[in-house]
């Protein structure tokens, strides 16, 4: 530190936040970080600042502007150049009103993605300019006050779009983001979703938590969807139609939703991989063949599976406590089963099932041979013991 109480060029200084090294004045620093740190941008509402991903370790460069009202960093202090920044966090109250002038610096040509923080105190809007950043693949919101959606529609290369519960609502123009793989929507206030939403040529994922959504849009246009998960959407009952139409569709997951169907046409989908249904109101499958169907789980009233229940390809399965009886199922196939009901019979052919948790009732127990106990040992309990 110089006696003026300045910051020396390239002087340490620890803020408490992190160990930063400070540049005064005019000079442009010749620096040469690890290539593979990777770098996050924050912009509190007086300054922005430089740390890595990784909180632990942090390198030591610091951009501050300005520092003033902030008595960790001596005024004046300034990074003039910094290679390969991946990540913008903005927060607290960061406001996106110096993103203009930092992407004109093209410090953040490289950034990957960005995170609004629920910090901010008023509206938070894009630039035009994001445009510029066609590295950008990943983009989260997670404040009542953002109110650029049009900003984020057209980030042409965003691969991945997470919307946090906060957000109280996602306007019509989603189905412009075409490069867009991923979307996440957890949005207790968000109470219907935009009808585009369906056109997403290449989503491959798409997961809706604690929305109070009455229905679905029509998805039949997600053609490249492989995961649907539902998780604590109260107020939604059915399944929207044409799923059986999403020749990529594998996973299937609903979470505490109150469906009281499985559509046929869904049970029928020639690649349908798994399906998973914990709480709920469905009490019983679809009566059809299952080709492709390697897991199964179910913690809801489920109360029988179709006597015809046919699943060749079935590895896993995990069941709760309302399915008193099994149909017979590939013993050959199976890697792992689950019941926690109290079985009325259990088939001997399971025994070779290499992960095994079976709950019988007294009798069926009883109906079993010696050898048969023998082959399922601790892995089948009586209800009663």
């Amino acid at each position: 530190m110089e006696k003026d109480g300045r910051a020396a060029p390239w002087q340490d200084v620890d803020t408490g936040r992190a160990h930063r090294k400070n540049v005064v004045g005019p000079i442009e620093p010749e620096l040469s970080p690890d290539s593979g740190s990777r770098n996050i941008l924050f912009s509190p509402p007086a300054f922005l600042t430089l740390h890595p991903e990784e909180r632990m370790t942090f390198p030591p460069f610091v951009f501050v502007y300005p520092p003033e009202g902030n008595p960790e960093i001596p005024r004046g202090t300034r990074l003039l150049w910094y290679p390969s920044i991946r990540e913008l966090s903005f927060s607290p109250a960061g406001t996106t009103e110096h993103l203009d002038e930092l992407i004109a610096t093209g410090l953040v040509d490289d950034a990957e993605s960005i995170r609004i923080s629920d910090f901010a105190k008023k509206a938070v809007r894009l630039p035009d300019s994001i445009a510029r950043l066609t590295s950008l693949r990943s983009v989260r919101i997670e404040t009542s006050q953002f109110a650029d959606w049009p900003g984020v529609y057209r980030i042409s290369t965003l691969r991945t779009l997470f919307v946090d519960e906060k957000v109280t609502a996602l306007p019509d123009g989603i189905g412009q983001l075409k490069a867009l793989e991923e979307l996440t929507i957890k949005g207790k206030k968000i109470a219907s979703l935009p009808e585009d939403l369906g056109s997403l040529p290449n989503l491959r994922t798409l997961v809706i938590v604690n929305a109070p959504i009455t229905h679905l849009p029509d998805l039949s246009g997600l053609t490249a969807l492989q995961t649907l998960r539902l998780v604590w959407t109260r107020k939604l009952k059915v399944l929207p139609d044409g799923l059986d139409t999403l020749a990529a569709l594998e996973r299937v997951e609903t979470d505490m939703v109150p469906l009281t169907e499985i559509p046929v046409g869904l049970a029928q989908h020639a690649n349908l991989r798994a399906l998973v249904i914990r709480g709920g109101k469905v009490k019983k499958l679809p009566d059809v063949s299952w080709p492709q169907l390697r897991e199964l789980e179910n913690f809801g009233p489920l109360k029988k599976l179709p006597k015809t229940f046919e699943a060749p390809a079935l590895e896993h399965v995990v069941l709760g406590d309302a399915l008193p009886a099994l149909p017979p199922l590939p013993a050959d196939s199976l890697q792992s089963l689950d019941v926690n009901a109290p079985l009325t019979s259990v088939d001997p052919a399971l025994a070779s099932v290499n992960r095994l948790r079976l709950t019988c009732t007294k009798q069926a127990y009883a109906a079993l041979s010696d050898d048969e106990r023998e082959a399922f040992g601790a892995r089948l309990r009586a209800a009663w013991q």
